[in-house]
């Protein structure tokens, strides 16, 4: 069941023809538990896969701190709206849903 925030970023979305496509990502997202991601385009989950890769594995080694805020900026300047899940918190689909799709009306209005 959706929340109503859900349902009124669905409305926006809608309003400006826009369906967003959403893919949680929950095994080998090393440091995270969850990562979702959010897009307006049209990709296939492998690609989505490889994209978290890429972004995870360019930065991943030379940083210890700030990995959670370096995924995010690195998914924004790509077009994304991610919501990630730490290691220690409980990963829930819906709330990340909601996060990954906040963040991709933020980068498109």
């Amino acid at each position: 069941m959706k929340s109503k925030i859900e349902i009124e970023l669905d409305r926006k979305f809608e309003r400006m023809g826009v369906r967003p496509k959403i893919y949680h990502f929950t095994e080998n997202v090393y440091p995270f538990r969850a990562v979702t991601i959010a897009t307006e385009r049209n990709i296939t989950w492998k690609e989505g896969r490889t994209l978290l890769d890429d972004i995870i594995g360019s930065f991943f080694d030379s940083l210890k701190h700030q990995q959670a805020s370096k995924t995010k900026e690195a998914f924004e300047r790509e077009g994304y709206g991610v919501a990630i899940c730490d290691i220690r918190d409980q990963f829930s689909r819906k709330r990340g849903r909601i996060i990954a799709k906040g963040r991709l009306f933020n980068l498109n209005k």
